[in-house]
């Protein structure tokens, strides 16, 4: 078994490598969908599956580097622009959300490193609009004067824009985000109540190393322990059930987005040069904001892995619980 994750992740570490390649190599988004970790649709499941954490914890790193290396790829291009708007905002033609962004990027980044700079303008650019709106943000022109079948793909690509509720997708992902000190209200009442049961229940006499100690009743104590296990998986288990509901949703539409795109880029790559070139940008942003959800997606698979850790551990407390009392009762 070990061999065969070594392999997997071997697989994953080419196909991450092929998504992140040179600028000028193709995006394939469906590439990098097929080598996503994809989470089993129950807790039960996941904490059957003996993928170890290590091979898990790699695989989700890897897909978060090779997002974020594509992102910048495409990227790169309306970043020089901008730059160039910021030497001489007189060059270019700017529209007001583009002067907007200008602005607040030449203030933010006042002192930053390149690198911080270009990490800023990025963070900027999740406001842009869409699209659909009629041109993305720091390209040079629109489709509208060439031709017919750039018309074309141009409406294909505002359809598939349009089919997807970004705003609501990236606002939404909040929620399913692990935060630190986040708790389970089912599970905080279940904790409590087992710790108050298991303080009230009847006391017995037992032999411990030798010496007698008065302790819960363990045989009451191995069925509360058995009970307290099976709810407390339960309360997990429902919690896991609605990230992972909402999480398969998510991946459906963005699969369906991602083909739609990658199918795109073939028909854009046959078109003359200039039909070709005023769609790259449009082709561009909807890539980049694929990407975007796509990275905000692996974060919640990441969650769902690590509910699976955590579900894991619980299960093992309750059985070290059983495994104490269980001695306790030899000492009758």
């Amino acid at each position: 078994m070990r061999s065969f994750l070594l392999v997997l992740l071997a697989t994953f570490l080419l196909a991450a490598e092929k998504l992140s390649a040179q600028e000028g190599a193709p995006v394939s988004l469906a590439t990098f969908l097929q080598t996503m970790l994809i989470p089993k649709s129950s807790l039960k499941e996941m904490m059957a599956d003996n993928t170890t954490n290590e091979v898990v914890e790699k695989n989700i790193a890897n897909a978060f580097a090779a997002i974020d290396n594509q992102i910048n790829v495409l990227y790169k291009p309306v970043y020089e622009r901008f730059q160039k708007a910021t030497a001489n905002p007189a060059l270019l033609k700017l529209s007001a959300a583009e002067q907007t962004m200008m602005n607040n990027v030449k203030l933010g980044a006042q002192g930053l490193t390149e690198t911080s700079k270009f990490q800023f303008f990025r963070l900027q650019m999740t406001n842009r609009l869409p699209i659909g709106d009629g041109r993305p943000m720091w390209t040079f022109e629109t489709p509208a004067a060439k031709s017919s079948a750039a018309q074309k793909i141009y409406q294909q690509l505002k359809t598939l824009e349009a089919g997807f509720n970004w705003k609501v997708f990236f606002q939404t992902t909040e929620k399913y985000v692990l935060k630190f000190g986040s708790t389970n209200e089912a599970l905080e009442a279940n904790h409590k109540k087992f710790n108050d049961d298991l303080e009230n229940l009847p006391k017995k006499k037992v032999m411990l190393s030798g010496f007698s100690q008065e302790i819960a009743d363990p045989n009451k104590a191995i069925a509360l322990c058995k009970r307290y296990g099976d709810q407390r998986q339960q309360a997990f288990g429902d919690e896991y059930a609605t990230t992972y509901k909402w999480w398969h949703q998510q991946y459906q539409k963005l699969r369906t987005v991602s083909e739609g795109l990658d199918a795109l880029v073939l028909e854009v790559n046959s078109l003359e040069d200039g039909s070709r070139r005023s769609l790259q940008p449009f082709l561009a942003d909807l890539q980049i904001r694929t990407l975007e959800a796509l990275y905000k997606l692996t974060v919640v698979t990441q969650r769902l892995y690590n509910d699976r850790l955590i579900g894991m551990i619980g299960e093992q407390q309750v059985k070290e619980m059983i495994d104490m009392y269980t001695q306790y009762k030899a000492g009758e």
